[in-house]
């Protein structure tokens, strides 16, 4: 006889599984349909902001929206530390609970959104024994799913350009900062 992975009753263990894997499903879909919401209302502050500096020809505007981009970063970053306890428990009931060689539908999209590696590495992490061992090593873990590389580089590159243009303006072309 297998040993029950709680101390609740069978049926009410499957209950309990089942309830967490749809939460940590519908926060992440949840999660990532905010991530998108604010990053859209940023991008539009961002292009209005840039309009509003190109019709009234002040240059100090321009300097003001490149911290939008900067503000973006900081998002994500956040965003990501905050979506990254809810994959680790979708993956990790799906590998415990789960029937082997299955697609399941977190680990399925994180090896694509993300990498094989990631999913990997939270099935690996799940398996080590000490609760504390087991943070530090999900705390140290990089979610790549927003924050990647060539998206903080576009989001620098806009940085630099508005700062650039701003200064461009009030050199070259004589617009008032303010």
């Amino acid at each position: 006889m297998t040993k029950p992975m709680t101390n609740l009753p069978p049926d009410e263990e499957i209950d309990f599984v089942n309830s967490q894997i749809t939460q940590a499903i519908e926060s992440l879909r949840t999660e990532l349909t905010l991530t998108v919401q604010i990053l859209t209302v940023f991008v539009v502050a961002n292009a209005t902001m840039i309009g509003f500096s190109v019709s009234s020809q002040k240059s100090g505007i321009v300097f003001v929206a490149a911290l939008i981009p900067l503000m973006m970063l900081i998002i994500i970053r956040g965003i990501s530390k905050f979506m990254l306890p809810i994959i680790y428990t979708a993956i990790t009931l799906e590998t415990k609970f789960g029937r082997r060689n299955t697609d399941w539908l977190s680990s399925t999209f994180m090896a694509i959104a993300v990498s094989p590696e990631f999913v990997k590495n939270i099935q690996r992490m799940s398996q080590i024994d000490d609760y504390y061992e087991r943070i530090a090593k999900l705390r140290k873990l990089k979610l790549e799913l927003i924050d990647r590389p060539h998206f903080r580089l576009i989001l620098m590159l806009i940085i630099i350009a508005q700062i650039t243009g701003g200064i461009i303006l009030t050199t070259y072309f004589g617009w008032k900062l303010f």
